[in-house]
């Protein structure tokens, strides 16, 4: 019969009285910083306190889950890369679960899974990131992490099982994996703002869909799904970068409180619907990299009176436009690199 191995796994963790020392506090200027947090600085390895953590050897001989806080009865914790000769691959169900004098926790880059609830009720965390290496999340991760407001999601993993069910209470979130999974946010009403990598590939429907206090929107990278921003009716500034290559269907559907885009020359399609009810757009600038634009695109975007194009009239004539993509809108003319189209 196999029998569970348990041993304590060794670890160097901040004292409360640690936040002086370098390596002990989290750079929150960098996501990518804050990825591989597992190792302390050596000339000051006495202000460190030695501690312990419960873990399971795994299937495979080589490598451990964390499955405890043990007696590690601090306030920050690192968890290391690995012990015993055991690499740190996983984060265990419920591993830190109600651990509430908990302000730091960072893991390392080893770890390529996060079970079911593993940081549930940690009421003491504010910032959280989630490396690349992780390829499995379970669900409700951050349950009841009611001051955890910012999170750093660099995972590649994308699933309809959402690690971030009821984090009510995350104001910013920064993606650099490959995927925003659909519905991700959506309704979360109390994040503010969003930035998308470069590393992004997709944005996936509904992803940020209802959230009533976003304000900022950074988009690096990727296809905008449809509906991804739709009733974002307190979102005013929406930044998209050059590596950004569609606009889905009502991506930005009645986003009421957007006054100005700037669609980069990366983009080659603006889907139907995509800014329909924009109703404070008062002007949209569109590449010549553009070919297609869908039925409504801009339907009553009713202040909207200034639509430039950054080609020549020939260009601008060349795009399959849906219809009534203009329906609504009080801007009478497009203004070409070349000289005016009426509209």
């Amino acid at each position: 019969m196999n029998k569970r191995i348990i041993k304590w796994l060794s670890l160097l963790a901040c004292t409360l009285l640690a936040a002086g020392f370098a390596g002990c506090m989290p750079n929150t200027n960098s996501s990518a910083s804050n990825e591989d947090a597992s190792s302390v600085d050596a000339s000051h390895e006495d202000n460190y306190t030695t501690m312990k953590l419960a873990y399971e050897v795994n299937a495979d001989g080589t490598s451990c889950t964390v499955t405890g806080i043990g007696t590690c009865e601090v306030t920050e914790i690192r968890v290391p890369k690995a012990v015993d000769g055991y690499t740190v691959t996983a984060i265990g169900e419920e591993a830190f679960a109600e651990q509430t004098q908990l302000t730091l926790l960072t893991i390392p880059s080893t770890v390529n899974s996060i079970g079911t609830r593993a940081f549930y009720g940690c009421t003491g965390l504010t910032e959280f990131t989630i490396p690349s290496s992780v390829t499995s999340i379970g669900t409700q991760i951050f349950y009841k992490c009611d001051n955890l407001s910012t999170v750093y999601y660099n995972s590649t993993y994308s699933s309809s099982s959402n690690p971030f069910l009821n984090l009510n209470h995350i104001q910013k979130i920064v993606f650099n994996g490959k995927y925003v999974s659909s519905s991700i946010l959506e309704g979360y009403t109390n994040i503010k703002e969003v930035v998308i990598g470069d590393s992004v590939t997709s944005i996936g429907a509904y992803a940020f869909s209802g959230c009533s206090s976003l304000t900022s929107v950074v988009i690096n990278g990727g296809s905008i799904g449809y509906y991804a921003f739709n009733g974002c009716d307190s979102l005013t500034s929406v930044e998209i970068g050059d590596s950004v290559t569609s606009i889905g269907e009502n991506a930005f559907y009645e986003c009421s409180s957007l006054t100005s885009v700037e669609i980069p020359d990366s983009v080659t399609s603006i889907g139907w619907f995509a800014f329909y009810g924009c109703s404070s757009l008062t002007s949209v600038e569109i590449p010549d990299s553009v070919t297609s634009i869908g039925n409504w695109a801009f339907y009553k975007c009713s202040s909207l009176t200034n639509i430039t194009f950054n080609g020549t009239i020939a260009q601008w004539n060349a795009i399959s436009k849906g219809g009534s993509w203009d329906n609504k809108v009080p801007a009478a003319e497009v203004v070409c690199s070349d000289g005016v189209v009426a509209i």
